[in-house]
C-alpha cells in the first residue's frame, strides 16, 4: 500500500494534533514538520520519529512530501499557502481560509487552477452530529428552513493564548457560519452585528459578538460567539445549534458530551469527540477530517471542503466584523456574485 508523504507546517495546538494523527494513520508517512520555534519542532520530531526542517522552503522543497497541513496562525495563512501551491503540494489548510477577502479571492483562484487537492479544515463537517443534521435537512425531512441559531462560547484562556492575532468571529464564528451556509445552500444577504469588549480590551478584540443574518432564501440566522468563559467552566466549550424547519426541528448540544468527571473538587465535562485517545490511538472528528483529506488524494476525489466554500464563510465573518464596528447593516454579494469570488 502506497503511503502519502506528509509535512506539517506550524506546531501550535492544531498543528501538533495534525502531526500526532498523521503519525498513526496507516496510509500516511509523516516525513517532516516545521515551526518558527526550532527547539519545539526538534522536540516533537524526536518524539514522533520524523524530521524537523530548518525552514518552510526546505520542507516544501522535499520531493517525498506530497501533501501538507498548514496550521499557522490565521493572519499568516496566505503566505504559507501560496508557497505550498507554488511547490505543487496537496494542501489541507486549517480554517479560516484567510482573514482578508482579497487574499481569499486569490487563494480560490489559485486553488481552482491547481490539479492538487486543496481542502480547508472546517472540522464540524466531520462531526456526526452536524453531518447527520445536514443529511436530515438535505433529505427534506424538516421541510424548508425558517431559522438557524448557532452558539459557540470558548474559554478566556484561549483568547489570551492568541494575544489578539485573530478575532472571535474568525477563530470561532467561522465554524458555525460555514455550517449555516452548508445547511442553507443559499447565500447570506445582510448582516447586522453588535459586539462588546471588556475582558479583552487590552488586546483590542471583542469579548462577544451577536449577529443576525438574513439569507437569500428568506430564512434568518442568529449567531452568538464569545471567548470569555471562565477557566473553571465545566467544559472547554459551550456550543449549540438549532435548526427550525416548516415540518420539524433539529437540536445539537455539545456542552455535555455524556461524560462527567468530578475530581480535585471540580466537575468537568471532558471532550470525547474532537480529539482524544483510545488504547494509545488518536480518535475523533479531527482524525476523520484528516483521513478524508488523504482519501481524496489517493482516490482523486474532489476536495471535501473547497476553497470557494471556505471563502464564503470568511466573507460573512468579515461582514460581521464590519457591522459590529460601524453599527450598520452590511449587505453582502448576491447569490450570483457569491459564486464568483
Amino acid at each position: 500500500m502506497k503511503q502519502i508523504g506528509i509535512g506539517v507546517i506550524g506546531l501550535g495546538e492544531m498543528g501538533l494534533s495534525h502531526a500526532n494523527i498523521y503519525a498513526q494513520l496507516p496510509d500516511v508517512r509523516l516525513i517532516g514538520i516545521y515551526d518558527i520555534n526550532s527547539a519545539l519542532a526538534s522536540t516533537i520530531a524526536q518524539r514522533l520519529g520524523t524530521q524537523a526542517f530548518p525552514s518552510l522552503e526546505a520542507l516544501l522543497a522535499a520531493p517525498e512530501i506530497e501533501a501538507v497541513s498548514i496550521c499557522t496562525p490565521d493572519n499568516l495563512h496566505y503566505e504559507s499557502t501560496v508557497q505550498a501551491l507554488n511547490a505543487g503540494k496537496h494542501i489541507l489548510l486549517e480554517k479560516p481560509l484567510t482573514v482578508d477577502l482579497t487574499e481569499g479571492r486569490e487563494l480560490v483562484r489559485r486553488a481552482e487552477q491547481s490539479p492538487q487537492v486543496f481542502m480547508v479544515g472546517h472540522v464540524l463537517r466531520f462531526d456526526p452530529r452536524y453531518y447527520l443534521t445536514r443529511q436530515e435537512v438535505a433529505e427534506g425531512n424538516i421541510g424548508d428552513l425558517i431559522h438557524l441559531y448557532a452558539r459557540r462560547n470558548n474559554l478566556l484562556t484561549n483568547a489570551r493564548r492568541l494575544r489578539g492575532r485573530t478575532s472571535v468571529a474568525m477563530f470561532l464564528g467561522v465554524h458555525d457560519i460555514d455550517v449555516m451556509l452548508w445547511l442553507m445552500e443559499s447565500s447570506v444577504e445582510t448582516v447586522y452585528a453588535s459586539a462588546t469588549s471588556n475582558l479583552l480590551k487590552d488586546l483590542g478584540v471583542a469579548d462577544t459578538i451577536m449577529a443576525t443574518l438574513r439569507f437569500t432564501s428568506g430564512a434568518v440566522g442568529a449567531l452568538e460567539v464569545s471567548w470569555v468563559l471562565p477557566e473553571q467552566f465545566v467544559s472547554g466549550i459551550d456550543a449549540r445549534l438549532e435548526v427550525m424547519g416548516t415540518q420539524g426541528a433539529i437540536y445539537v448540544d455539545i456542552h455535555n458530551q455524556g461524560l462527567r468527571v468530578f475530581k480535585h473538587g471540580q466537575l468537568t465535562y471532558p471532550d470525547i469527540s474532537y480529539g482524544t485517545q483510545l488504547n494509545g490511538r488518536f480518535i475523533g472528528i479531527l482524525k476523520e477530517e484528516l483521513a478524508e483529506f488523504i482519501l481524496a488524494i489517493k482516490e482523486g476525489r474532489p476536495s471535501p471542503v473547497s476553497a470557494r466554500e471556505a471563502y464564503r464563510a470568511v466573507e460573512v465573518a468579515v461582514a460581521i466584523e464590519e457591522s459590529a464596528r460601524t453599527g450598520e447593516v452590511v449587505r453582502l454579494a448576491t447569490e450570483k456574485r457569491a459564486q464568483q469570488p
